[in-house]
C-alpha cells in the first residue's frame, strides 16, 4: 500500500514536457494575412511578400519555447533584423504579439494557410488593372 501512494505522490509532483509538443500544428492570423506552422520544434512563417509571389519565411535558427500559456519564438538571426523580432502566442486565446501589436490568429493546417493565402492573391490580381 505505502509503494502505491509513494508512486502516485510522484506521479503528482511530476511536470509535463512542452518541447515540441506544438508540432505538426498550425495557426493563421488574417489581419497580418500570415501563417505560421510548428514543425521540428521550429516555427515557419508562411506570408505574401508580394502580389505576385507567394513565399516561405523560415525561422531556422531559433526554436520556438512552449510553457504552460505562452509560445515565443525570435526572427531568424542570419538575418541581422535590427531591431531583433519576437513573438509570442497566447495558448488559450489564440492572441499573436508581435511588433507591439496584438493579432488574433485561428488553428489551421499547412494546406488552409497556403489556399487562404492564394485567395487574396487571387482577388489582387482581380483588381489590379496593369
Amino acid at each position: 500500500m505505502r509503494t502505491i501512494a509513494l508512486a502516485l505522490a510522484l506521479l503528482l509532483f511530476t511536470s509535463p514536457v512542452h518541447a515540441g509538443e506544438l508540432d505538426g500544428k498550425a495557426i493563421y492570423c488574417p489581419a497580418t494575412v500570415t501563417g505560421y506552422y510548428f514543425d521540428s520544434k521550429k516555427a515557419t512563417r508562411i506570408q505574401i511578400r508580394n502580389s505576385k509571389v507567394l513565399n516561405t519565411w523560415f525561422f531556422d535558427q531559433t526554436e520556438y519555447t512552449a510553457g504552460l500559456r505562452y509560445v515565443k519564438w525570435s526572427a531568424n538571426t542570419k538575418h541581422k533584423v535590427f531591431p531583433p523580432q519576437y513573438w509570442r502566442l497566447d495558448r488559450q486565446t489564440l492572441k499573436m504579439r508581435h511588433s507591439g501589436k496584438i493579432f488574433q490568429c485561428h488553428l489551421s493546417n499547412k494546406a488552409q494557410i497556403r489556399s487562404k493565402l492564394k485567395a487574396v492573391i487571387a482577388r489582387a490580381k482581380r483588381k489590379n488593372k496593369l
